[in-house]
């Protein structure tokens, strides 16, 4: 899906005045999500904010989601979970039945590359960074994804929902900005 078209149909599902939905910039129309932020990117592991976050939790899913209010973090493409003793392995046992939007299966190997993408990146993972590492991160088989963490991080499961699960198989290899216009 291109960015053009995924705004223009959240500007005409959501909006009230399509008018409003974006801000110019030049030739540029920039997509504005009803608080009058632009949104930046569609790159869900780019950046923390606000708009950000929106259209990251609205395309993309997660190994938890948060529920409730209070807010608990549940189980969303992750079914179930453990950690060692130690705190320092957590195992993430996968839905078997999750597909992406073009039908793909969401696999470990998915969940594995969007984490590893996820802490190279400026936004969302750089809370976890004295944690985790990309080398810590493994999916010894297609529905198990494993984050050996080098301290314990009790706090874990709150940042389990921020994490999104890309599908790798459609980014172009070499084409790191190609997520800032397009979904995966």
């Amino acid at each position: 899906m291109h960015r053009r078209d995924f705004l223009a149909a959240a500007a005409m599902a959501g909006l009230s005045t399509p008018a409003h939905a974006f801000e110019r910039e030049g030739e540029r129309r920039n997509p504005v999500l009803l608080a009058g932020q632009p949104v930046a990117t569609l790159d869900p592991h780019g950046r923390m904010d606000w708009t950000t976050c929106m259209v990251r939790d609205a395309v993309y899913d997660a190994l938890a989601r948060h529920e409730g209010d209070p807010a608990a973090v549940v189980p969303a493409l992750a079914e179930s979970w453990s950690v060692s003793g130690d705190g320092l392995t957590w195992t993430f046992q996968l839905a078997a039945n999750a597909r992406f939007h073009n039908g793909d299966p969401v696999d470990a190997e998915a969940a594995r590359a969007s984490w590893v993408r996820a802490l190279a990146q400026p936004g969302t993972a750089w809370m976890l960074r004295d944690h985790l590492v990309g080398a810590g991160i493994t999916a010894p088989d297609p529905r198990t994804l494993v984050l050996a963490l080098r301290l314990p991080l009790a706090a874990l499961p709150g940042y389990l929902p921020h994490v999104a699960i890309i599908n790798p198989r459609q980014v172009p290899a070499g084409d790191p900005a190609w997520l800032h216009t397009h979904t995966a």
